[in-house]
């Protein structure tokens, strides 16, 4: 059977288990359940029969759940310099391609536009090719430039100026890569190498007969599908392609690649862990973090501008780096110094 989720309702793939059956409704036997604590029974609202209703319900559940979705934060400036590439020439990989990664670094072969987010086949073990051009200005001094995924299903490389930047694999998660040595005053190409596989536990594959093959894409029958009505109108079969946005940034080359507040209600308090990334070569020692905390929905001032000073503590006798809980007379504080890459407070 072609369907493996009718095979298994079907009992087509010879599990040795009770076969499906019609279940019957069970006989009222006059037990009835009350409402507890003196509740009061409601009345079960007409059914609707116009879309003026349906439009007049509807505002009143917005006005209803307004006062929740409030944003009463600060608004806090903007230190990157964003350019988003929604609009990719698009192609499937050819006999002519393997093996020949640098004609379609340079542009060779039909290639089609496709607006991103963009997915689609084919399945299996395949490749799919992804290519642009965006125009930088000069890059500032202390500034860095990355450029962004927000998700690619499954596996991508990603080539910048036919320079290999970097590779990712799982569909689900943003990643992104450091190009500042690669890109230039003017124009820059972006290619995107997209690779599919077939997932553990395998998918039928149309060109093999139907038959059921496995590959190493970690996968769990949560596709989006795709406009396809063989394959693609089904959310089994693991389509590919760039499904989440993508962006070049500018940044400084030491920014906050992360944070999350960890909120602990036994004592009233919270902690802030933030990753700090650098991306110079050179460790960053005099970095200052200042924090702010308001109320979302709420008009509340916690704390503001705050201001955190990583440092720890060397001993006087062997310079062994101890935690600040151990500090007594005799430690010498110290700047922490942020080393290239992620670091984390």
């Amino acid at each position: 059977m072609a369907d493996h989720f009718g095979a298994i309702a079907s009992n087509d793939i010879k599990f040795t288990r009770v076969k499906l059956f019609p279940r019957k409704p069970v006989d009222d036997n006059g037990v009835r359940f009350t409402l507890d604590k003196g509740g009061k029974a409601f009345d079960v609202p007409a059914k609707m029969s116009s879309e003026a209703e349906l439009d007049a319900e509807i505002e009143k559940l917005r006005k209803h759940y307004a006062p929740f979705l409030r944003d009463n934060t600060a608004k806090t400036d903007e230190f990157r310099k964003k350019l988003t590439l929604d609009e990719f020439d698009f192609r499937e990989e050819t006999c002519a391609d393997v093996g020949n990664l640098q004609d379609v670094l340079c542009g060779a072969g039909e290639w089609k536009k496709v607006k991103i987010p963009h997915y689609f086949g084919p399945t299996g073990r395949k490749k799919t090719y992804y290519r642009t051009v965006f125009t930088m200005d000069g890059i500032e001094k202390g500034k860095a430039v990355y450029v962004r995924f927000d998700g690619v299903d499954y596996a991508a490389d990603v080539f910048v100026n036919g320079n290999y930047v970097g590779s990712h694999e799982g569909f689900f998660a943003p990643f992104e890569f450091d190009i500042t040595s690669c890109v230039k005053r003017g124009e820059n190409t972006l290619v995107v190498v997209c690779k599919n596989d077939f997932p553990y536990g395998g998918n039928n594959a149309p060109e093999f007969d139907n038959l059921r093959l496995e590959g190493d894409k970690m996968y769990a029958a949560t596709g989006p599908g795709y406009d396809e009505p063989n394959i693609g109108w089904h959310h089994c079969p693991p389509g590919m392609g760039i499904y989440q946005g993508v962006s070049v940034e500018t940044r400084n080359k030491i920014f906050i690649s992360d944070i999350f507040v960890r909120p602990m209600t036994e004592t009233d308090e919270f902690e802030v862990w933030c990753e700090v990334f650098n991306s110079d070569v050179l460790p960053a020692e005099d970095v200052k973090l200042t924090f702010s905390v308001y109320g979302n929905n709420f008009d509340e001032t916690v704390i503001e501008n705050y201001e955190y000073i990583p440092i720890t503590y060397h001993e006087v006798d062997d310079g062994r780096v101890v935690r600040a809980d151990d500090i007594h007379i005799g430690k010498e504080e110290k700047k922490l110094a942020f080393y290239n890459g992620a670091n984390l407070v």
